[in-house]
């Protein structure tokens, strides 16, 4: 059987989780300003070497 979640539920679920993630966006925008950041393609062809792939 469904389960009813009230309106107001649903509002507070969304809530948390755009601030999870607002969180997250201002943390990675940290990360990036303080040089703590690698080269996509180094990092992928490392990954790719260490897998086998």
């Amino acid at each position: 059987m469904p389960q009813i979640i009230s309106i107001n539920d649903l509002k507070y679920e969304s809530t948390q989780k755009k601030l999870k993630m607002y969180s997250e966006i201002e943390l990675s925008e940290q990360q990036i300003n303080n040089g703590n950041v690698k080269n996509a393609r180094t990092a992928l062809s490392s990954i790719r070497e260490k897998y086998d792939l």
